[in-house]
């Protein structure tokens, strides 16, 4: 049964059979193609030349029927179609044509055509009759109807969703409006659809560029030329005409040129070109306005590339012309999203004919896909589905590998990738329809999971930048990175909205220490939906911190393991885990314990470990425990201290003292030596118990006086330490022998008060005696130990014993000391005498009170003077009593006591002897004595000195003194005398003044002292007078213009009339007295000042440079013009003395480079300038005025006010008589003259226009000295 759709079958052979009108294209310069073969095949036979846009037309079977330029009409036979001239469409307009066929008149067809750039003929359209001219076609009567005007350069054509009728439409000028014409059976509808919508066009430039409507007729698309510089994707209602929805796609501020547009066979791409930069790809289907414009893809870039028109072809192809170009670019694969689109420059030779700035364009309708598929991924189910909803009978597809399907919309699965030729039969009646396309299936691309990304953090922030394709080759496993491409995913959101990591090789985990999932997309470039993905974690770990400073495990030893003397036993190794992890917690943390570096030698028993030996290096490893490769390690030191070795027990015996009770005090220090060898390497603490002992508490305080707390016998304990605090314990015996010594004997001993102080009751004692009287005490031949003490304790703990007692002195006992005598047997430790037996007294030595006598000047000189002696006698005794005085002269004889009053004497010592007349000393009556100085000094003489003066010669107010003869000036013949100086301020000065010495304007007093008696001075004055050196102030350079009469005259700046002056010029002559002086050239002048009192400034000196206005010529300057980079250039060799700067000024004397020091200007434009030449020393300026020559390389005469006309630039009368220009065509033919005095070329000949091309151009110039000058060039008219 006939399957029935929307359209009646009538429509079937125009609509899904009708795809071969667009198979014959003709365009640029003679070029053509032929697509019957359903690859392009070059033609050669064109007779058009279309700069612009074009159109041609087929029937249905692909035979040519005409083609045009939108002004010339040619028939299938090349030759000029009957009536086939002069249309008015534009020869260089983007779209100067397009065919439309008269709906329901196979014999009929309509041509649309737009002018040039905005010129009055706008839209407008012609017939053609197929039927006239023996079937060669022919231009009816119904030629050039206007349909609006003005409008741009823009037109295009869609079927309307209404059976047999199309859409013709186009943009006006001057605003925002779209217009849309339909064309029906009954012709051209000339009242439009208007659309106000976009961009509003209103610039020449930007009237210029494509206009496409998609094949599906959904959407439309405009590229605007310069001055907008944007394309914009609109919504197109094929059942209204109405356009809407305007998206800006792409924008440039800066000119950029964009011409063609053109959309993907499926619709649902755009492609559009900026020239000479990038050719760029538009995913429609990419979601909201602002997803489609940011799909935008860079297919190709070429600095050079010329990417004019755009152009669906039959072949499904999209073809790209460039101006005066061999080759046109192609664009494979244009329904292929991103570079799989397959673009490929200068991929199809035109056999030496030109393209330029068009292809011919057609009803986009010619270029809706007949069917569709979907799913080109090797695997994936490809779905097919007919394009056209017609009748037909049935379907038949051709998978193109060997497998078939009468299903309406069926799907397959390829085996293989590869390009297939898939056919669609239709079958309707009679008639049959036959469609072939390419379907390409593409390799789905593995993906290999890789192992997750696990680190340990470097600075434990939880935070790591990940190099996420390091992972690249893992999921590639092999496959080729040329073919396929790897994209890289925060979470599902961002792989779902197609949002790739920006930068995967340093990718920063989003939370600390907190696992998270990437999703790795692998797709092959060719066709981006072929993709599958995996996944994989990346995580970071805390890594351990140990401290490298632990301290070290130590313990005395013990029997934990063995013996106490074997240096092993039981460590507990996590005692240092606190300071091994270092602040770090053990609930993240594991520290485990080895006997090696590397780590291979575990301990098992960390808190029962018994060392190997002592000390040993145990190393730590700490490791994360969620993480075990994260870990880090260190060591620290166990080690077993030694144990003293002691003697466990020993025996102190004492003597009794004479209360014989048992008791007596011990010094138990002395059990040191029994207990220990070499007792002062070790701690020895005594105890009175021994767990006292082991427990270090409670020890004897007084161990050098400890009493026994048991009658005859007591047990102490001494703790013995060494110096690591290891300790054994020893058992002291305390043993007290009890002894009776003699108490009734007793020697006393008197000696006066000695030694370094008189008064402190020590004096020098021998009693060495008493031994032998101790001897006799006992029988004889006792074996005895006789020794002095000072006090019962020392004598009882036998410390301090007097050693020497022939010069005993009873320090810390003054006055009066009591002896104690111990006597030992020398064979036992028993006492047979201990006590104190002797008394040893100081007698005090009176006091010899000094006498202080004030010394005396002698002022008259005779050596003697009379001193007053009443206190004398009181002063030296005091208040002693029981003391007598007696005086003696300093040559030992005895003088009267008291001494005589008054006392005349020259300057002696008399001693005075006080004693003390109760003194028992044996020696001698105690005594003591003080010497009376009588002294007389004498009286230096100071005489005078005349005062110093000097100038200053460094302005500082301080001058350098010469000293050298003052003190002896003064001094005279005296010597040994104190010399002392002051300043005004009565301040001391260094003794004798320095030589030099620095010093302002100032008395100084001198003073001579006899250094005896400083009292007795006299005292002198000295002037040192600083003389003000005279300043002269003076400009050190000046500048005199060597110009006429040339003068200049200088002065100080601070002129003096107390001061005289001396100007001197080069040669040293004197050329002026006064504070100034009249120069007449340059030169190094000095002058100087004088004082009255002699001083002289300065010399200060003024240098005066000469200079001038410059004095070069105009033929000075070197002119370089009409070339890549015109330049003046001025010759300075001979310019002047001055120091000058350059500067330019256009003809309307603005400044074009500012003063500057190079002499050279260049990226000059033609035109007049004026060289200005400044002497910086102020000298003058010197001016010239020139030309720089140039002419435009293009001029386009189409009077909108822009490069109208041709003309040279930097030509005028000022610097040239005359000027002659003539401009020749290609073949040397003279096409316009001109002189000086003319404007331009406004591109006419004989008052006709003429067309697009090169011209030639020669030039003779006369300038205003007669000089000849003659340049030749070529440029270009263009016309659009």
């Amino acid at each position: 049964m006939k399957k029935v759709f929307i359209l009646i079958f009538l429509c079937f052979s125009q609509i899904l059979l009708a795809q071969k009108e667009a198979n014959i294209w003709y365009f640029g310069d003679k070029a053509g193609l032929d697509f019957n073969s359903g690859t392009p095949v070059v033609l050669l036979d064109s007779q058009m030349y279309a700069e612009g846009g074009c159109a041609s037309i087929s029937d249905t079977n692909g035979n040519l029927l005409f083609y045009t330029n939108g002004r010339t009409v040619w028939n299938k036979n090349h030759l000029v179609m009957l009536n086939g001239t002069s249309l008015n469409g534009g020869s260089r307009s983007t779209h100067s044509a397009i065919v439309v066929p008269k709906p329901n008149n196979v014999s009929k067809y309509y041509i649309f055509t737009v002018g040039d750039f905005v010129d009055s003929t706008g839209l407008q359209y012609s017939e053609v009759d197929m039927t006239l001219d023996g079937g060669l076609g022919g231009v009816t009567s119904i030629k050039n109807i206007p349909l609006h005007t003005p409008t741009t350069e823009k037109i295009t054509a869609i079927k309307s969703a209404t059976a047999n009728e199309y859409w013709i439409v186009s943009h006006k000028y001057g605003n925002d409006e779209f217009i849309a014409y339909n064309v029906s059976d009954l012709g051209v509808n000339t009242t439009p659809v208007i659309s106000a919508v976009g961009t509003v066009v209103d610039n020449d430039g930007s009237s210029i560029g494509q206009i496409k409507i998609s094949p599906d007729g959904k959407k439309i698309a405009v590229a605007r030329y310069p001055s907008i510089s944007e394309v914009q994707l609109f919504d197109f209602d094929a059942s209204t005409g109405i356009v809407s929805n305007p998206v800006t796609l792409l924008k440039y501020s800066d000119d950029s040129l964009i011409y063609g547009v053109e959309f993907s066979p499926n619709s649902q791409l755009l492609y559009t070109g900026v020239l000479f930069q990038d050719i760029y790809q538009f995913n429609l289907n990419a979601g909201s306005s602002s997803d489609i414009i940011n799909s935008k893809t860079s297919i190709y870039s070429n600095e050079q590339g010329h990417y004019d028109s755009f152009q669906i072809a039959p072949d499904g192809k999209i073809y790209i012309a460039g101006f005066a170009e061999n080759y046109l670019d192609i664009i494979h694969q244009p329904n292929i999203v991103g570079l799989g689109c397959d673009f490929e420059f200068e991929a199809l030779y035109l056999e030496g004919k030109l393209s330029f700035s068009g292809l011919p364009v057609f009803i986009q309708s010619f270029f809706t896909i007949n069917f569709q598929s979907k799913n080109h991924c090797l695997g994936d189910t490809t779905s097919f589905k007919i394009s056209n909803t017609q009748t037909y009978d049935s379907v038949l597809w051709n998978f193109g590998d060997g497998t078939t399907s009468n299903q309406e919309s069926p799907t397959h699965t390829y085996r293989q990738t590869g390009t297939y030729s898939v056919t669609l039969t239709v079958t309707s009646g009679i008639n049959v329809s036959v469609e072939t396309q390419e379907v390409t299936i593409y390799k789905i691309p593995l993906a290999t999971q890789p192992t997750d990304m696990v680190i340990c953090d470097d600075d434990n922030d939880g935070f790591y930048n990940f190099n996420l394709t390091a992972q690249t080759n893992t999921i590639f496993n092999g496959q080729s990175s040329s073919k396929f491409e790897i994209d890289y995913f925060d979470n599902q959101t961002d792989y779902d909205n197609n949002t790739p990591i920006t930068d995967d090789t340093s990718y920063k985990n989003t939370t600390a220490y907190e696992e998270q999932t990437i999703i790795a997309r692998v797709r092959n470039k060719e066709n981006l939906d072929c993709e599958v993905t995996t996944s994989f974690k990346i995580k970071i770990f805390e890594s351990p911190t140990p401290s490298t400073d632990i301290p070290n495990l130590s313990f005395c030893d013990i029997t934990s393991v063995g013996t106490d003397t074997d240096g092993k036993i039981l460590f507990n190794l996590k005692d240092r885990e606190t300071e091994i992890l270092n602040s770090q917690s053990t609930a993240d943390f594991e520290v485990t314990y080895f006997e090696d570096e590397n780590l291979t030698q575990a301990v098992t028993n960390q808190t029962s470990y018994p060392n190997l030996v002592s000390p040993q290096r145990i190393y730590a490893k700490v490791q994360n425990r969620e993480n075990s490769s994260c870990y880090a390690k260190t060591s620290f030191l166990i080690e077993v201290f030694e144990l003293p070795v002691i003697n466990p027990v020993v025996s102190l015996k004492q003597c009794d003292n004479n209360d014989i009770n048992g008791f007596s005090a011990f010094n138990l220090n002395e059990a040191k030596s029994k207990i220990v060898a070499s007792p002062d390497d070790y701690t020895i603490i005594f105890f009175e118990e021994k767990s006292l002992a082991e427990s270090n508490t409670s020890p004897i305080p007084n161990p050098t006086n400890y009493t026994n707390e048991v009658v005859s016998t007591d047990t102490v304990w001494a703790r013995v330490e060494n110096n690591n605090s290891c300790f054994r314990v020893s058992e002291v015996n305390l043993i007290v022998s009890t002894t009776q010594i003699p108490v009734n004997f007793l020697k006393t001993f008197y000696e006066c008060d000695d030694g370094t102080s008189l008064t402190d009751g020590i004096a020098t004692f021998d009693f060495s005696l008493v031994t032998e009287e101790v001897k006799k005490l006992f029988p004889p031949n006792q074996q005895l130990s006789i020794n002095y003490y000072r006090n019962e304790a020392d004598a009882l703990s036998e410390l301090n014993k007097i050693t020497d007692i022939t010069n005993y002195k009873n320090i810390g006992y003054p006055n009066q000391q009591d002896i104690y005598v111990r006597v030992d047997s020398q064979l036992d430790n028993d006492c047979l005498g201990l006590g104190h037996h002797i008394t040893l007294n100081v007698e005090k030595i009176p006091i010899a009170n000094p006498v202080a006598i004030i010394p005396q000047c002698d002022n008259d000189r005779d050596g003697l003077y009379t001193f007053d002696t009443t206190n004398i006698q009181s002063i030296v005794i005091g208040n002693q009593t029981n003391v007598g005085v007696s005086y003696f002269d300093e040559n030992g004889a005895q003088l009267p006591t008291p001494l005589p009053n008054p006392f005349v004497t020259a300057s002696q010592n008399i001693i005075a002897r006080v004693t003390n007349i109760n003194s028992q000393d044996l020696d001698g009556q105690c005594y003591a004595e003080t010497s009376i100085a009588f002294v007389v000094n004498s009286v230096p003489i100071a005489n005078a000195i005349a005062p110093q003066e000097l100038c200053d010669e460094d302005t500082d107010g301080i001058v350098a003194f010469d000293t050298s003869i003052v003190e002896s000036t003064i001094l005279g013949n005296q010597t040994g005398l104190i010399v002392k100086y002051f300043d005004a301020n009565g301040d001391a000065l260094p003794s004798p003044l320095p030589n030099p010495f620095y010093t302002e304007s100032q008395t100084v007093t001198v003073r001579l002292e006899n250094p005896q008696y400083r009292v007795c001075y006299e005292e002198t004055t000295v002037s040192f007078i600083v003389r003000t050196k005279p300043e002269v102030q003076l400009d050190e350079e000046a500048i005199i213009c060597m110009t006429g009469n040339p003068h200049l005259q200088v002065s100080v700046d601070n002129p003096n009339s107390n001061y005289t002056y001396s100007w001197t010029d080069e040669n040293n002559s004197t050329i002026s007295n006064s504070s100034t002086a009249d120069l007449v050239k340059g030169g190094v002048y000095t002058v100087v000042a004088s004082s009255e009192y002699g001083c002289k400034s300065d010399t200060k000196y003024i240098t005066v440079e000469e200079s001038s206005i410059s004095s070069i010529t105009i033929n000075y300057l070197e002119i370089i013009d009409d070339s890549e980079n015109n330049s003046i250039e001025i010759n300075t060799q001979n310019i002047g003395l001055g120091d000058y700067e350059f500067s330019l000024l256009d003809t309307d004397s603005n400044s074009i480079y500012d003063y500057q020091k190079t002499p050279f200007f260049d990226n000059l434009e033609g035109g007049i300038y004026t060289v200005l030449i400044k002497d910086k020393n102020g000298c003058g300026i010197q001016s010239f005025e020139t030309s720089i020559i140039s002419y435009p390389k293009f001029f386009t005469p189409n009077n909108d006010g822009i490069n109208d006309v041709w003309t040279l630039k930097g030509i005028s009368k000022n610097n040239y008589k005359s000027a002659t220009i003539r401009i020749f065509n290609r073949y040397g033919k003279i096409i316009a003259q001109a002189s000086i005095d003319d404007k331009g070329w406004d591109g006419s000949y004989n008052g006709k226009p003429l067309p697009s091309n090169d011209y030639w151009f020669y030039i003779e110039l006369i300038g205003v000295n007669g000089t000849k000058r003659s340049k030749k060039g070529n440029f270009s008219l263009i016309r659009k």
